[in-house]
């Protein structure tokens, strides 16, 4: 078992927040900035079709094995992740 975390500076194009792993994870993304980011499951993410993390909200993606991507829309924000690989 291994727990991997960092932060990503996430910008306005698509920045990977999470890589991809097939192995089964606990996998966790905190926006520990002041503004929205928006993440998918690819690098097509936009602000308008990517799904919100708000400021100091938390989205669980543990069921999801693919890379994460993030956008802003102006500037730079941080967002914290963990995951947890079970094998």
């Amino acid at each position: 078992m291994a727990i991997n975390y960092d932060q990503v500076s996430v910008g306005t194009s698509a920045t990977s927040i999470i890589s991809s792993n097939t192995n089964e994870k606990v996998r966790t993304i905190k926006n520990i900035g002041s503004n929205s980011i928006f993440v998918g499951g690819d690098s097509s993410v936009t602000t308008s079709n990517g799904f919100p993390i708000d400021a100091g909200e938390t989205l669980d993606v543990s069921d999801y094995t693919g890379e994460v991507f993030g956008i802003v829309a102006t500037s730079t924000e941080n967002a914290n992740y963990i995951e947890e690989d079970f094998q």
